[in-house]
């Protein structure tokens, strides 16, 4: 037994059991992903990938991967678990389910890179969520997470209260990419932790393309429909 574990016992954040953050039994509440049906849009399509669709209204991201619904309600709690308290076990859970679904869907990738926050909120919550979910899922998948080279040069408001148009405005030239020629004929995975219009990973994957990557892909924990 590890020390930390002794002394802060690991507990399921849903049933209270001991042993880990998300019991054996808990899991079933997860949302069950159909690898046949566009994970944006729930049409169906080919086995892990974007409908025809959403292939044109994401470009350039090739395929996206997530966990399900945000409105299921314990990967909502393993969410707020991990995003505003900061829980480690709860970030390693998912990052595990998540680097489980890449490997279904044969996702071919060279770096993981976080979508970063500003200063201003980074001073205020002391993380960058998506940073620590990146990294956790560098130790799964044995890829290097990149967390300096893409920036975010700008304040953005909630994309939660605006319309699709105003998402757009919102990110763009939001983002800023610190050496891109290290990224030519690179594969390139996004990470964020809940996307709604995939705004924000749009606009972060369209400076990776322009930057001249081979391809681009995402994950996130949840879709927010």
């Amino acid at each position: 037994m590890d020390i930390c574990d002794f002394f802060w016992p690991r507990v399921c954040i849903n049933c209270g059991l001991f042993g880990r953050e998300i019991c054996l039994e808990c899991q079933d509440l997860l949302p069950k992903v159909n690898p046949v049906l566009c994970p944006l849009c729930k049409r169906p399509t080919s086995a892990w990938q974007l409908c025809k669709n959403c292939q044109r209204s994401f470009s350039p991201i090739k395929q996206f991967f997530t966990l399900g619904d945000f409105q299921n309600p314990l990967l909502k709690k393993a969410i707020f678990a991990f995003k505003f308290s900061h829980q480690r076990g709860v970030i390693e859970t998912l990052a595990e389910y998540l680097a489980s679904k890449l490997k279904e869907g044969r996702a071919e990738f060279d770096f993981i890179i976080p979508v970063p926050i500003t200063k201003k909120d980074f001073f205020e919550r002391g993380y960058n969520q998506s940073a620590v979910l990146a990294r956790t899922l560098s130790r799964f998948t044995e890829k290097e997470v990149l967390e300096k080279v893409l920036l975010k040069v700008r304040e953005t408001l909630p994309q939660r209260t605006l319309s699709r148009r105003e998402r757009l405005r919102n990110v763009a030239g939001a983002f800023s990419l610190k050496d891109p020629q290290k990224f030519i004929a690179k594969r390139i995975l996004v990470v964020d932790d809940v996307v709604t219009t995939g705004a924000t990973l749009k606009e972060i994957a369209s400076l990776f393309k322009k930057a001249g990557a081979k391809r681009i892909i995402a994950t996130a924990v949840a879709r927010e429909f």
